[in-house]
């Protein structure tokens, strides 16, 4: 499922538990020591409301977003980096932010 933070960043997530008010969820999580994704160990709940799409499988990649690597890794079939950093002389503009969208340091991995 995709879950929609109040800062309008959405994660997919994979259902834990469902409850009357809220689901328990992990999220997917890029682990930049693999420069691949994986479910958080970390367990979450989220309010009903905050989930803006379901998918129509339990397995990440039946969605076609991602390949499974390993019994724990996923790589995601988009071809961008999630870490890569825009250099002077990759756009045609000037204004392009240098900004990695995935702070190493916001995750806990196992």
């Amino acid at each position: 499922m995709d879950v929609e933070y109040d800062d309008e960043q959405v994660d997919m997530c994979k259902i834990i538990s469902q409850h009357t008010d809220h689901y328990t969820v992990k999220p997917l999580v890029y682990d930049p020591d693999k420069y691949l994704y994986k479910f958080s160990h970390y367990t979450f709940q989220v309010p009903i409301e905050s989930i803006s799409g379901f998918y129509d499988t339990t397995d990440i990649e039946d969605t076609g977003q991602y390949i499974k690597i390993d019994g724990v890794h996923y790589r995601s079939v988009e071809d961008s980096d999630p870490e890569y950093e825009l250099e002077s002389g990759d756009s045609d503009s000037d204004t392009c932010s240098e900004i990695s969208l995935y702070d190493e340091n916001d995750y806990e991995f196992e």
